[in-house]
This record gives C-alpha cells, sequence and structure tokens, in this order.
C-alpha cells in the first residue's frame, strides 16, 4: 500500500462511532417490532433481538465480509 493510498485513523473512528450511532438507534426499532408486531428480525440467520450494539456491528461486519463488501 502507497503512502498515499492508507487509510487514516482518524478517519477510521469517525466512521466506528457513526456505525455505533446506527447501530444505538437500530436497537428501540428492533424491540418495538418485536413487541408490537411479532416481527423477528435477522441477519443471516442471526436473531436480531434482544443484542448489544457490539453484536450489531459484528453482524453487519460479518454480512459485508460475506457479500466481498467490506
Amino acid at each position: 500500500m502507497t503512502e498515499e493510498n492508507r487509510p487514516i485513523p482518524e478517519e477510521f473512528f469517525s466512521d466506528w462511532k457513526e456505525r455505533e450511532a446506527l447501530a444505538e438507534a437500530m436497537i428501540p426499532l428492533i424491540g418495538r417490532l418485536y413487541r408490537k408486531n411479532n416481527v423477528s428480525l435477522y441477519m443471516y440467520g442471526k436473531r436480531m433481538i434482544n443484542q448489544r450494539v457490539t453484536d450489531l456491528l459484528k453482524a453487519h461486519r460479518f454480512v459485508r465480509q460475506v457479500e466481498s463488501n467490506e
């Protein structure tokens, strides 16, 4: 990897914080869908109900890797 193409660490952190905020916002929505509408959400076979933020991020990263979008 050349010096020009190397990712900047600050970009990784801001990207992580943005993804973390989105996952935090998803948790109440997922719970509401489950409780009020009896909808169980899955991401490649993994249930998204009662998951922590980091669990959602890990599951999403797995999907990105499977889909070659990492």
